[in-house]
């Protein structure tokens, strides 16, 4: 909505105000096809793509151990851009020294995720 004069201004008798009014956005289906590419340290195993819409509902979701990944969904209804989230898993070295000094590697899994990346989606 707009007015040509904040709310509560008083204004002489026949001054013009003008008004405009929206019916919204008009309902639209958008489509997202895109490839993904691996994080760069990435190296293997067990990955999820997942893709969210801007009001968080889940969109596309797999898991996968090959990159690159073809998404492609349609019929995202009022939803212009998303959001892209890939997770995976890393080995990294972990150091301990125990109470002696004795200083022990160990390699050790860990969750990383790349994103949230945002996506523009194609209007159909």
């Amino acid at each position: 909505m707009y007015q040509s004069y904040s709310q509560g201004t008083t204004v002489r008798t026949g001054t013009v105000v003008e008004l405009r009014l929206s019916k919204g956005l008009e309902p639209a289906y958008y489509t997202c096809t895109m490839l993904v590419n691996s994080p760069a340290d990435y190296t293997g195993g067990d990955a999820a793509v997942v893709l969210y819409g801007t009001d968080g509902t889940q969109l596309y979701a797999t898991v996968t151990r090959s990159f690159p990944v073809t998404v492609n969904v349609s019929g995202i209804y009022n939803m212009p851009r998303g959001q892209l989230y890939v997770t995976y898993y890393v080995n990294e070295e972990q150091s301990t020294t125990d109470d002696w000094g004795n200083v022990t590697t160990q390699s050790v899994q860990v969750t990383k995720t790349d994103g949230p990346t945002v996506v523009n989606f194609a209007k159909q």
